[in-house]
């Protein structure tokens, strides 16, 4: 479906009255029910964004109050409002309450399993909760008409940020700031409120991409960043839209900039609209633990860092290059990348192990450990085994340099296997890969 998004904002345009027949259980043919619907944007905004009018297939989602089988979809056509009962007829009553939700990237129909659930979809969504509906009758045409007056909103400080692009790809970017929380409807519950899923602050806002205008993302504004102009750093992660693991990560800051204020309330036009150009990817990415630790997405090699899915090259233990005589001294992190990036010690390994999510996979003819950190972003580690006297060990397990040395000429070093996942000791001589963290 073609929507454009410059329009489609959190902000609905007044909607006319519109009148469908709806047959109430216990009434025959001849005593319909007309359904009058008007529902309108927030009042007080400003923002040249605003949809002047409905679009052609947006839908809106009904719930009645006491009724938790069935629901109304309403659907925009070019003629005015289509409706459908799903999956029976609704159940009606008077004193009760309606909710209407519109949420414009949603494409499955709800469930109900104590309260009426939808997909997670970080984006931003407008509702009308628990209005009161009236039912009068029509002594024209022995109708029951149903009334309902109200006003979609948003929930309040959401804010929304656009990576212009002709032709995006689902599943690629993820924006983080500091300031800001993804936040998705996660239901409408019983009493015919909006149940909300807010992730951490600063977590990882997943791109909507939208063909012909690009990758939108929203979250709510830390209540500290409104009304005021304050500093931003957005951080831009690249993944791989078939395996998940991040690729890299792009920085971009902004100062001064005022994103939300309540008298104005949600400001599309004066949010962040990016430059195609971030600062130059770097291969790293902040999986959200408590060190805040930037992991490499790729191993160390000869000139740089590899692909996620590209082995890389073995090492002795802090030497620049394998050598099975050598006793080394400098962090190979360090000596081949520079002094942005070092290799991790035996402690932040074991923050991977005891907070991270560990799933033995294969990505075409490699295996290897996906990591998904806290914020649900992710690395790839590779089963490449080792070189011991020379010779490739087990390249079904996978074996990684720390910085944290042992006794007698040995090492610690991560252990991971479809088996066990650990720190063990092994002789400095032995080649091992090399999983890099970035400082800055």
């Amino acid at each position: 479906m073609k929507r454009s998004l410059a329009l489609v904002s959190a902000i609905l345009a007044l909607l006319s009255c519109s009148k469908v027949t709806l047959d109430l259980p216990g009434e025959g043919p001849d005593s319909p029910t007309v359904f009058n619907l008007e529902l309108r944007h927030p009042a007080g905004t400003s923002t040249k964004a605003v949809k002047k009018a409905w679009s052609e297939r947006d839908i809106v989602y009904v719930f009645f109050e006491g009724d938790q089988a069935n629901y109304l979809k309403m659907t925009r056509t070019d003629s005015g409002w289509d409706y459908e009962q799903k999956p029976g007829k609704v159940q009606l009553g008077s004193g009760r309450r309606l909710t209407a939700i519109y949420l414009p990237f949603n494409t499955d129909e709800p469930v109900y399993d104590r309260g009426w659930k939808f997909p997670q979809c970080f984006a931003y969504y407008l509702a009308a909760e628990a209005i009161p509906y009236t039912i009068e009758a029509d002594p024209r045409t022995d109708a029951r008409v149903v009334n309902v007056s109200a006003t979609l909103r948003t929930p309040d400080a959401i804010v929304r940020f656009l990576i212009p692009d002709e032709a995006p790809v689902s599943g690629k970017y993820f924006l983080m700031e500091p300031g800001v929380t993804p936040t998705s409807c996660g239901a409408i519950v019983p009493g015919g409120t909006v149940g909300r899923i807010d992730l951490r602050q600063g977590d990882p806002m997943p791109a909507m991409a939208v063909p012909g205008e690009g990758y939108y993302f929203y979250g709510i504004l830390d209540a500290a960043k409104r009304g005021t102009p304050q500093d931003y750093d957005f951080s831009l992660v690249e993944t791989d839209p078939v395996t998940g693991f991040a690729v890299t990560t792009s920085t971009q800051s902004f100062l001064g900039k005022t994103l939300y204020t309540e008298e104005e309330g949600f400001l599309w036009d004066v949010g962040v609209r990016f430059k195609t150009a971030f600062e130059a990817p770097i291969r790293f990415v902040d999986l959200g633990l408590p060190s805040r630790l930037k992991w490499a997405t790729g191993n160390v090699k000869d000139g740089g860092i590899t692909a996620p899915n590209e082995i890389g090259t073995y090492f002795s233990w802090m030497r620049a290059s394998y050598d099975r005589d050598g006793t080394g001294g400098t962090d190979t992190a360090a000596d081949l990348l520079g002094n942005d990036w070092r290799m991790p010690s035996r402690e932040e390994f074991q923050e991977l192990l005891d907070l991270c999510r560990w799933t033995w996979t294969t990505v075409g003819d490699l295996s290897g450990c996906q990591v998904t950190g806290p914020n649900g972003l992710s690395i790839f580690l590779p089963a490449a085994g080792q070189i011991l006297d020379g010779m490739h060990g087990n390249a079904h397990e996978s074996l990684y340099w720390s910085s944290t040395p042992g006794e007698q000429g040995t090492a610690y070093h991560l252990h991971v296997s479809s088996d066990e996942i650990i720190t063990h000791l092994t002789y400095g001589t032995d080649g091992l890969l090399v999983r890099p963290v970035y400082l800055r």
